[in-house]
Formats: C-alpha cells, structure tokens, sequence
C-alpha cells in the first residue's frame, strides 16, 4: 500500500512537472499550438484521474488501520474468557547452547508476549512451526530473539499483528503463510520490515 502511494505521487509529479515544460515552451513561442493545447488537456485529464485515485488510497489506508485498531483494542480490553475459564500461555521449549527456543504453543490466550528469559537462558529463536495453527491474535516477541524459524506462525488465521524486534536478523520461509490479516510490527529498515515486504505483507513502525 505504501509503495503504491509513493509511486502514484512521483507519477502525479512528473505530470505536472511535463505539463508546466509544455506551457512555458507555447509561452516562449507566442502563438497559438493546437497540439500543445491537446496534450496540455490530456495532461489535466491524467492529473485528475491521479488525484483521484490517490485519494481513494489514502481512504482505504485509513479504513484498514483504523479497523485494525479497533480490533486490537477489542482483543485488549476483552474479559479473559466468555466461559469463564483463565486465559494461559502454555510455550513448549528447548534448552540448548545457553540459549531457548520456543517449540510450540498450546495456551489459548489470543495474546501472547514471549518472556525474555526461560530457565535463566535468553529466549533466542522461535523454532520452525512453533506457533502452527494456534488461535493467537498478537504475539510480543522480546529483544533476545534472533531468529524465527519456517512457517513459525503458519496457518494462523485470525492473527493480527506480530511484533519483531530489531534483534531478529534471520527469518525463515513462509512464517506468515495462511495468516490473512497479519501485520508485523517492526522498527524502520530493520530486517524484519524487508522480509514482510518482500512477501507482499504490510507492516507497522514500532
């Protein structure tokens, strides 16, 4: 979305920029140009068609995010369980080279904030598949982290947004593959913000 803004402006730019070339050479020439005059028409033309469809962008833009919004904000303020049942996270880890890495999930908290520190270990991965299919809609991961393994949130369906540190310099394959609405939110130019536009995915500054 951002990308299709940045360039229906430098589109929008150049027509005007072309435009004002056009009228200035008629101007120096001092007489009438029935083919300058067409072109200049057909300029004006384009320029309103660009206003127009830049302004439906930015509308659009502001819909979705004030949605998105919204639901997080839902999520937040939610009692912890229309049951009546607690809300938990339940991680399922390995302990290796000093460091952890989250295996799989079974809680069924929508909200997940991964703890730094497990067993007095840095929490430094989130292993492939470790959240496969859970009914999670947001999901803190800590600065420990440095890497996110294949297909770690896969099949995800109703998550929302994932926060990713700018300790994450390694991302595996497909991590967000089957999760529609997900957002990753993410420090500017960070690794995390190329991986989630090279897959097509729109992201939030942290």
């Amino acid at each position: 979305m951002k990308f299709r803004i940045v360039s229906l402006c430098l589109a929008f730019v150049l027509l005007v920029l072309s435009l004002s070339a056009c009228r200035a050479q008629q101007s120096k020439e001092n007489k009438p140009d029935v083919s300058a005059s067409a072109q200049n028409e057909e300029y004006l033309a384009r320029i309103k068609e660009l206003e127009a469809e830049l302004a439906r962008e930015r509308e659009e833009k502001y819909i979705s995010d004030s949605a998105y919004r919204s639901r997080i904000s839902e999520l937040e303020n939610k009692p912890a369980s229309a049951s009546g049942e607690e809300e938990s996270v339940v991680l399922h880890y390995v302990k290796e080279d000093g460091g952890v890495t989250i295996t799989g999930y079974e809680g069924n908290s929508p909200l997940v904030s991964i703890p730094s520190v497990l067993e007095d270990a840095p929490v430094v991965a989130i292993g492939d598949r470790a959240f496969e299919g859970a009914a999670v809609s947001s999901v803190v991961l800590p600065e420990s982290v440095r890497s996110i393994g294949w297909f770690a949130f896969y099949g995800c369906t109703g998550l929302l947004d994932v926060r990713i540190p700018a300790s994450v310099s390694e991302m595996g394959y497909g991590i967000f593959e089957g999760c529609p609405s997900v957002l990753v939110v993410c420090a500017p130019d960070s690794y995390a913000e190329k991986y989630a536009h090279s897959y097509g995915i729109a992201t939030r500054s942290l």
